[in-house]
C-alpha cells in the first residue's frame, strides 16, 4: 500500500474531510471552515456547562410545580 500524500496546509486547518494532498495548490476553497482553538472550544464548553445549569434549574422548577398541583387536587 502507497504512503498517502501529506494533506494540502490549507486543508490541514479545516474540519471538513474533504482533504487534499499536499501537492494540490489551493488558494482558497468554498467549503473552508477553520478548526475550533482551543480557547474557542473551551469558550464552547462553558456555554453548554451554562445552558445545562439552566435545564438543571428548569427541570427542578417544573418538578416542583407538578409537585403542587398534585398537593393541591384532591
Amino acid at each position: 500500500m502507497p504512503d498517502s500524500p501529506a494533506i494540502n496546509a490549507l486543508c490541514a486547518r479545516c474540519q471538513n474531510t474533504c482533504k487534499q494532498p499536499s501537492y494540490v495548490k489551493l488558494v482558497s476553497c468554498p467549503l473552508f471552515e477553520p478548526k475550533l482553538g482551543d480557547a474557542e472550544f473551551d469558550r464552547l464548553l462553558e456555554e453548554m456547562d451554562d445552558v445545562n445549569r439552566q435545564a438543571d434549574e428548569l427541570h427542578a422548577r417544573v418538578e416542583k410545580l407538578i409537585e403542587d398541583l398534585r398537593k393541591d387536587t384532591p
